[in-house]
C-alpha cells in the first residue's frame, strides 16, 4: 500500500511495505526517490513485532524546510518509538505496529507544518 499526495505543491509518498528487511526498505526508499525526483517519502514495515520507518526528503525540499529526521521522529512517536537523522535521510523505530497506519496518515500534515515554518 503506497499513497501519493500533494502537500503545498510537494509530492508526499507514504506506505506500508510488508515482509521486507530494513535494508530492503531503505533500497525501496532510494528507488522511489529516483523516480519521484522531488518530494518526501516515508515508508514503514513491521519486522519481528516492531515498527521500522525510513524517510527521504529530496534536496530541493530540504531547501524549502523539509527535514527527514524531524519528520520520521514525529511519526515514530505515534508508534510509541523514536529516531531521527539527517535532513535528507532518516530512520526510526516504534514498539506498536497497530499504530503504524494511523501514524503514516499524519505524514502530509507534518510535512505541511515543516514547509509552513520555513516559508
Amino acid at each position: 500500500m503506497k499513497q501519493v499526495q500533494e502537500v503545498a505543491g510537494v509530492k508526499v509518498v507514504t506506505g506500508i511495505v510488508s515482509g521486507v528487511s530494513p535494508a530492503a526498505l531503505r533500497r525501496l526508499a532510494d528507488e522511489l526517490e529516483v523516480r519521484l525526483r522531488s518530494g518526501v517519502i516515508v515508508l514503514g514495515t513491521v519486522d519481528d513485532g516492531k515498527v521500522l520507518l525510513v524517510s527521504k526528503v529530496t534536496k530541493d525540499i530540504v531547501a524549502k524546510g523539509g527535514h527527514a529526521g524531524n519528520l520520521v521522529r514525529e511519526v515514530a512517536k505515534l508508534t510509541d518509538g523514536g529516531g531521527g537523522g539527517r535532513p535528507d535521510f532518516a530512520q526510526a523505530g516504534g514498539r506498536n505496529p497497530a499504530k503504524l497506519q494511523d501514524a503514516l496518515r499524519k505524514v502530509p500534515e507534518l510535512v505541511a507544518q515543516q514547509l509552513k515554518r520555513s516559508g
